[in-house]
């Protein structure tokens, strides 16, 4: 199923897109911006990484019979950082 822009769509849309290129403008917003796009980066390749050894953990923890755990911090100011145990990792 294609979604259909109506006329209303695609004019809310230029004015979004308008009200984002002058926020751009400001420098201390572009920061921000770049930051999120960059911790947004970086939780895309953790969860790849993690998808491409899934098999290696899956293996681990049957053979040796052992827990652990992975976590992961992107940012030194986040107040708790991701946190999955092998056993939530083989149900990804």
């Amino acid at each position: 199923m294609k979604l259909k822009l109506t006329d209303e769509m695609k004019a809310s849309m230029a004015a979004t897109k308008a009200e984002m290129d002058k926020a751009m403008e400001d420098p201390s917003f572009r920061v921000e911006v770049d930051a999120i796009k960059a911790s947004y980066a970086a939780q895309d390749l953790v969860s790849s990484a993690l998808r491409s050894a899934k098999r290696k953990i899956d293996a681990f923890r049957k053979n040796y019979h052992r827990d652990f755990v992975v976590t992961v911090s992107i940012d030194d100011e986040l107040y708790r950082p991701a946190e999955l145990s092998s056993r939530e990792l083989a149900l990804a």
